[in-house]
This record gives structure tokens, sequence and C-alpha cells, in this order.
């Protein structure tokens, strides 16, 4: 009989935070589900603690040494997967136990994706540094509000507006998610069966969130943390933080061991967040034939964007698009900037209000989320040395303040009734 749940870590080269999360998740109590590690670590460490302490039937566990591409191991880690539904978390990551509650009330509704918020957020000790400000350097996490709403949505809308966002902000969009979130492995069988793989690009994050909409027909949306989010010293958020996810396009550690890759020409032949993002979701559209909506990329918003980010690298970002634009006479270049930069002051402008009113309330605080700084109101619980004792925290802290996955179902269920009765009367 297959599990509900298959929780998916593909890992390399992070052994203590990978034995910490597989300790943490394995104290779980419920026995529907499955833990799947997919090791590409340089050594034998991970490989060696597997075989000896783990002989949890709930527990599988792959090793694939060296050379093989980080898509890869998340592609081998899915095609492990037998569970009705899939959650892919990084090794640093951690659980809500109440995902399980959550899951199988999804397979009794026929729901193909759940979108919980990311509502929970570990930094381990070894990251504190790198925070300004930081009190603790024993590690600590950060809860912001939960307000429990849910609501099912429609994605087509939310991938129109990525595109005109040059494939920028899709943490901020009702998009179906794999990473972080619960998706039904028939939908990426579906994937599968059309592109040859699970995953492709570069971003195995924004290629799946949009490759997913391609299926998705019931997805909800919960204000409710299902994960926590975390952020180890050699993480890909910690290199954000620091400034290292910038560089020459030879240089994108996304492309070892990946072999021959078409990059889009749409996007500034440069390493950044921002590139590869877009790259990433061009590919999912390709790769799936859906050129009509590929149509809808928004060139100027991703030239705008990476010109403000990263302007060592503005002769890239202009030889890109002056070559999109078909402009070789300096007189439509100049025109076409002049275009250009009026779309950037009205950005600049729309996204700098926000943040002006956020500080005159002077209500919230910093924090790190998925490689960007957030102004949000949140709890802080420091002295918190792993993953284990972060989990222990987030359910101590919904306990503490009467929220519950039961309370999250009982909403959902009313939701659906709701949206029944509507269909019924049409």
């Amino acid at each position: 009989m297959k599990p509900v749940l298959s929780i998916l870590i593909a890992t390399k080269n992070r052994v203590p935070y990978c034995i910490n999360a597989i300790e943490t998740i394995l104290k779980f109590e419920d026995s529907d589900f499955e833990l799947i590690i997919q090791d590409n670590t340089d050594s034998l460490e991970l490989f060696e603690y597997a075989q000896i302490k783990v002989t949890e039937k709930r527990f599988k566990y792959n090793y694939t040494p060296p050379p093989f591409s980080s898509i890869a191991n998340f592609n081998a880690a899915i095609e492990m997967a037998s569970g009705e539904y899939l959650c892919l978390i990084g090794d640093d990551d951690g659980i809500n136990p109440e995902i399980f509650k959550l899951t199988k009330w999804a397979l009794q509704n026929n729901i193909d994706a759940i979108l919980p918020e990311l509502k929970a957020y570990y930094a381990w000790p070894d990251a504190c540094n790198i925070f300004r400000n930081c009190k603790s350097h024993n590690g600590f996490l950060r809860i912001d509000n939960i307000t429990g709403n849910v609501k099912e949505f429609d994605t087509t809308k939310e991938v129109h507006k990525l595109l005109k966002n040059g494939g920028q902000g899709y943490l901020n969009l009702n998009l179906p998610k794999l990473y972080h979130g619960i998706v039904k492995k028939e939908i990426l069988e579906n994937v599968k069966a059309v592109t040859g793989f699970y995953i492709g690009g570069l971003s195995p994050d924004i290629y799946t969130s949009v490759a997913l909409t391609a299926f998705v027909k019931r997805i909800i949306k919960i204000d409710y943390p299902l994960t926590i989010s975390g952020i180890c010293i050699v993480s890909t958020s910690a290199d954000s933080r620091s400034g290292k996810h910038e560089g020459k396009f030879e240089d994108i550690p996304h492309l070892r061991e990946r072999g021959q890759y078409f990059w889009s020409d749409q996007v500034p032949k440069f390493y950044s967040v921002e590139t590869i993002w877009a790259d990433s979701a061009i590919a999912s559209l390709k790769d799936l034939n859906r050129l009509k909506l590929l149509s809808k990329f928004d060139i100027e918003a991703l030239t705008v964007l990476v010109l403000k980010k990263h302007k060592g690298y503005s002769k890239v970002i202009l030889r890109n698009y002056f070559e999109n634009k078909n402009s070789s006479n300096f007189a439509s270049r100049i025109c076409y900037l002049v275009l250009l930069f009026i779309k950037y002051a009205e950005l600049v402008f729309f996204n700098i209000i926000p943040l002006v009113i956020s500080k005159l309330k002077n209500k919230t605080k910093t924090i790190f989320r998925s490689g960007s700084i957030e102004k949000i109101n949140l709890v802080s619980l420091n002295n918190i040395m792993t993953i284990n004792q972060a989990t222990d925290q987030l359910q101590k802290h919904l306990l503490r303040h009467s929220l519950s996955i039961d309370s999250i179902i009982n909403k959902l269920d009313i939701l659906l009734d709701n949206r029944s009765e509507k269909n019924e009367k049409q």
C-alpha cells in the first residue's frame, strides 16, 4: 500500500544537517509516510550512517557518486517516491508533523496541491553571523503571524503575473510548489510524460512551480506552517544573503556536471538569482510546449530589475535587451532606453512607497526569507541549536496560541461545501 506522503531531500556535502533532519523526521509517530534521501555527497559519511544507524521501514536512501548534477539529484529523489503526495525540503529544513493529517484530508478530497505559507524560519548557529543585529549566536527560530486563512484558487492568472514580472517574485504568487509545498505524485508524472523528466531548467523551485500549473486543477492555500525554512552557512540562502549569487555565466554552479544546456536568449547571460529564475521559468514553458504563454514574458521588467541590482553587468544586460529588440542603430537604442527608464521609474516608485509606509508604521522586524530581506511581524526564539529543537518549539508555539491543523481542516471543509453548493446552483 502506498504511503500518503513522501518527504524528499536531495543532499550534497551537508551531512550534519541532513542527519539531524533524518533523526527529527523519523521521530514522528505517523506511520503513513516515507522519508527519501537522495545523496550525492563527495564522501561516504552519510552513506555509512544510513547503512548502520537507520533500519526504519519509512526510510529510503540512495547514494549516487559524483559526477551528478543538482537537477539530476532532484529527479532521482522524485523517481524513488511512492507516496500519493510529495513534499520537497532542503537538508537544513524542517517539517511540522501536522502535515500528515492535512495530506490525508487532501487525498480524501481529491486535492491536487496544497500551498502553505512559509511562516517559520530557522537559522542554524553557524549562519547567525550573516544576520545584522543578530542577538543569538546559538541559532534562532522566527515565526511570522499566522492567520489560519484558507482559500482555493486558479493558477492561470498567477502564471501571467509571473511572466509580466519577467519571471520574478514567484514566492509572492499563488503558484503550486513542490519545494515547501505538497503536490500529487500523479501531477509530476504528467510533467515527465511530456518532457521526459520531472524537473528541468536550473532552478527546481521555479521550474516545477511553472510546470505544475499545466496540470494542477484543484489547489488550496493555507496561512499555516507545514515546514520550517532553514538556513545554514553552506546553504544557497546564505550565499544569497552574503552576495555570492552573482558572477560570470561560466561560473554558474547549476551548470556543473549538467552537460550541454540551452540558455534562453531572452535572459542576460550572467549569474544571478534573477537570471536563473527567468531562464528556468522560460525553460519550463518551452519543455511543455506552452508557447502562447511564453510570448507574454516581459523582457523589459527583467531588464529593469537586473539593471538595478547588478550594475556591474550593465553592458551584458543592455546588449541582451537591444538584441531582443533588434535594435542596431544609435537612435533606436536611445529611444528604447528612454522607454525602459520610464518603466524603471514607475517600478521603483511603486516598490518604494510600500516600504516607506512600512517604516513609518514602525511595527516590523527584519527576517531573511528565500534570498531576500523582508519586513514582517514576527516572534523570535533564540538559542535553538538544531532543526529538531526548532520543530519542537514551533509545535509549542502553535499550541500556546491555540493554533492547529484541525481548525484549518474545519475551514477547508466549509470552503469546499460552499463551493459545492455554488456549483449545484449554477
